[in-house]
């Protein structure tokens, strides 16, 4: 690291500290709960099973008598729609979660929302989870 890299990260500690974590309003939300009671969410995820499903049926049909490099393509083929079909239909979702979350802490005045299971030491200002699942 040269002379001049040290400096610039020395700046940027000094003044990530002048900063400091205390002017940050933190809350937590416990993303399990607004995930498990979500109507929305939770028939996303049976979309998503669904065609999961149909893919497999797909894959069984086309794969019979394959073997070696071909069967291997055929299954990343079919892991990777899979994947796909998955990230389709659980993203609008989550997005508006994560929305709805963004919404309320603003609202509440927090600057920074962490998952609630993620705090491994220290105390957080606040838990939103009622409220944005009141919201969702």
């Amino acid at each position: 690291m040269t002379y001049r890299h040290l400096a610039a990260a020395v700046f940027a500690a000094a003044a990530l500290m002048a900063a400091g974590p205390a002017d940050a309003a933190v809350a937590t939300v416990d993303m399990r709960v607004l995930f498990t009671d979500n109507a929305e969410w939770q028939a996303a995820a049976r979309a998503a099973g669904e065609r999961r499903a149909q893919l497999e049926r797909e894959f069984d049909q086309k794969s019979e008598g394959l073997t070696g490099e071909a069967l291997a393509a055929l299954l990343q083929e079919y892991r990777d729609k899979a994947r796909a079909a998955e990230r389709d239909e659980l993203t609008a979702s989550y997005n508006k979660v994560l929305a709805v979350i963004a919404e309320v802490a603003r609202e509440e005045g927090y600057d920074t929302v962490v998952r609630a299971r993620s705090v491994l030491y220290g105390a957080a200002d606040g838990d939103i989870t009622a409220a944005v699942k009141a919201r969702l």
